[in-house]
């Protein structure tokens, strides 16, 4: 059994920082609205915006101007890592158990439950047993959630995303990805190509 839902939806909008030479670091902007995301839009409800930074926003992505960098998504659930921070990178908003490089590489998980961030690379990455939470980041990558309730966002890059047993949850993300069902109800979004 399979459910659908729509992808990210299309417009893009603009994010501004205030001008000028004034110390409004911090200062609360208005609540953009409409920023895509399928059947509504999307709003940011607590907003702050620093002097002199501006932010174009797609579908979904990472965009970095400078050394202020946003992490947004059209649809729920994608990595988010802060530019110049030491902090824990984290997928849909958890803290990462295992992150790998912007290289290719293997990552494998546990038999219990992991948050597996990929990043950039063409990566394989099998989450094992559990109930896995991956984001597999740029490139064209392979993910396995392995047996669970998988929760797993490609990202950027044309994807192959295997749900395996249990009632997973795949989401693409930008690129043309394929997504593998396995037993259990899965749901996909995002996802141009469903097998079962």
């Amino acid at each position: 059994n399979a459910v659908g839902t729509g992808g990210g939806g299309g417009g893009g909008g603009g994010f501004y920082g205030g001008g000028g030479g004034g110390a409004d670091g911090g200062a609360t902007a208005p609540a953009p609205s409409g920023l895509g995301g399928g059947g509504g839009g999307s709003s940011f409800a607590d907003t702050t915006r620093t002097s002199g930074v501006r932010f174009e926003l797609g579908q979904s992505g990472i965009y970095q101007d400078g050394v202020v960098q946003l992490t947004y998504s059209a649809s729920a659930g994608r990595a988010s890592e802060p530019s110049g921070d030491s902090r824990t990178p984290t997928c849909d908003g958890k803290p990462a158990t295992k992150v790998g490089t912007d290289a290719a590489e293997a990552i494998v998980g546990t038999p219990g439950d992991d948050v597996i961030v990929g990043r950039g690379g063409k990566d394989t990455i099998d989450g094992g047993g559990g109930k896995d939470q991956i984001c597999a980041g740029g490139g064209d990558d392979t993910v396995r959630g392995g047996d669970g309730a998988d929760r797993i966002f490609g990202g950027a890059g044309d994807d192959t995303l295997l749900g395996g047993a249990g009632n997973d949850t795949i989401a693409g993300g930008e690129g043309r990805d394929h997504g593998v069902g396995g037993e259990g109800l899965d749901s996909f979004d995002d996802v141009e190509v469903i097998t079962y």
